[in-house]
């Protein structure tokens, strides 16, 4: 059969997005919630029997089989904080990250309607919840520090294969690292480059609003 346009198409049109490469995907959820007229960020803190035990996070986990971002999100919400997914309207989707180590990390921003966190029993992966006023985020400037990220190629390496040889200039990245401390919380790493990345867009686009 004969390659045509209209193939090329079809599984264009049928693809889904993704990073080149092999990447996992994971879908976290932002969740919003109003509290007396005023916004707040929904965070957990992770229990010390898992990965990065005590850190701040948002709720979410890996994309099974056969699910949508949204699912995996609204999903691990209910299994991590006990909120059902019926009190989590859809919002919007946000901006992807991906980083270095593999990882492909849709963002979900839903809103939660009549939230009360003394109703919300977190499970074993999650020792507490705790809220951020959308106000103290906009208004304070996390601390930044910067990381030099160099690439190490191991002693295999075919560099005869490479115009420069050994003296290729590989490319190395400064990563900014941002750290906000809310009462006894700190929030940085990758919830913390989510969370800057949504309350810059929100400073350009809605200055001026009241949260």
């Amino acid at each position: 059969m004969k390659l045509t346009t209209a193939h090329l198409q079809a599984l264009l049109n049928q693809n889904r997005i993704l990073p080149i490469g092999d990447y996992k995907e994971f879908a976290v959820l932002l969740p919003l919630f109003q509290r007396q007229g005023q916004w707040h960020i929904l965070f957990e803190k992770r229990s010390k029997h898992i990965s990065q035990p005590g850190e701040v996070s948002l709720p979410g986990g890996a994309v099974e089989q056969g699910e949508s971002p949204w699912e995996a999100a609204i999903r691990e919400t209910h299994e991590e904080i006990g909120i059902v997914p019926e009190k989590i309207a859809y919002v919007g989707t946000w901006n992807p990250l991906v980083t270095h180590f593999g990882y492909y990390i849709h963002v979900l921003v839903g809103e939660i309607g009549d939230f009360d966190e003394r109703r919300f029993v977190p499970n074993q992966e999650v020792d507490e919840i705790f809220s951020v006023p959308l106000s103290f985020l906009l208004t304070e400037k996390p601390a930044r520090y910067e990381a030099r990220v160099t690439v190490r190629q191991p002693e295999d390496f075919p560099f005869s294969l490479l115009p420069a040889g050994e003296k290729y200039a590989f490319r190395e990245e400064i990563r900014a690292t941002d750290f906000w401390e809310y009462d006894d919380y700190v929030i940085w790493g990758l919830t913390a480059r989510i969370v800057g990345d949504f309350i810059e867009q929100l400073k350009e686009e809605f200055d001026g609003y009241t949260t």
